[in-house]
């Protein structure tokens, strides 16, 4: 077995209020304008995905500039 079932549950079923809570404790994820020009979080992939799904935030030494 590649991955432990309660684990992936885990975090499957927690993620978006994990990210939720990080957002509210004022992590800066980056955003992006959409098609649209709607700001929304910048996703990317990750390995061998096809789906975009990961947020990522700017290097702290980026930031401070």
């Amino acid at each position: 077995m590649l991955c432990d079932k309660k684990t992936v549950e885990f975090v499957a079923c927690n993620a978006r209020y994990s990210v939720q809570w990080l957002i509210n404790q004022g992590v800066l994820f980056d955003k992006e304008l959409n098609w649209a020009g709607k700001e929304q979080y910048h996703l990317a992939k990750e390995g061998g995905h096809s789906h975009r799904h990961i947020l990522f935030i700017m290097p702290m030494q980026q930031a401070n500039k």
